[in-house]
């Protein structure tokens, strides 16, 4: 029997239900608990939705700590012969989706956007997106480029993460 979208996240993101939440680097990102969560960011059901978001933050905050790298750039995959190449995470399937689907993001999550937000401009700037990401459209990260223009930088190192826990239905991390 195959595990729902939902069923896997909750394997990815282990503890948050119970409010640990950091990113889980022991998460099972690839084999039986890989989807393509970008196709939910617009979906009817709010907890697939809630679920997919919160996959993505956590992929980009993985990726940008380097505990793992979630969003694993073609020469990289190709170079280190990724184990399951149908099973990566294709960081412009998700930045696509991100940006059509923002306005309802921002409106429905605004905490879990901002850290959306605030990971993407922490990875800009770590590596700039079209140096890493090569096979990918240039004019894909202007757009997002003049999307995280908007945002105000001064809050970059600021996580509310019981903040995006509280608003995504979860109870307060407690230490």
């Amino acid at each position: 029997m195959s595990l729902t979208p939902i069923e896997k996240a909750k394997k990815v993101l282990r503890g948050i239900e119970v409010g640990n939440f950091c990113f889980d680097f022991n998460g099972q990102w690839q084999g039986d608990y890989y989807d393509e969560y970008f196709k939910y960011f617009n979906h009817p059901d709010p907890d697939l939705r809630k679920y997919s978001l919160l996959i993505f933050m956590s992929g980009l905050g993985d990726t940008w700590l380097g505990s793992t790298s979630v969003f694993t750039p073609l020469k990289e995959r190709e170079k280190y012969e990724y184990p399951e190449p149908n099973k990566a995470y294709i960081f412009e399937d998700y930045i696509k989706s991100f940006l059509e689907n923002r306005e309802s993001i921002k409106k429905d999550y605004p905490l879990l956007y901002e850290n959306l937000i605030r990971y993407l401009i922490k990875l800009d700037i770590k590596k700039r997106f079209e140096d890493s990401f090569l096979e990918v459209d240039k004019e894909l990260f202007m757009e997002l480029r003049k999307v995280l223009d908007e945002y105000d930088d001064s809050h970059l190192n600021t996580d509310d993460h019981n903040g995006i826990l509280k608003e995504c239905g979860f109870p307060p991390y407690q230490p």
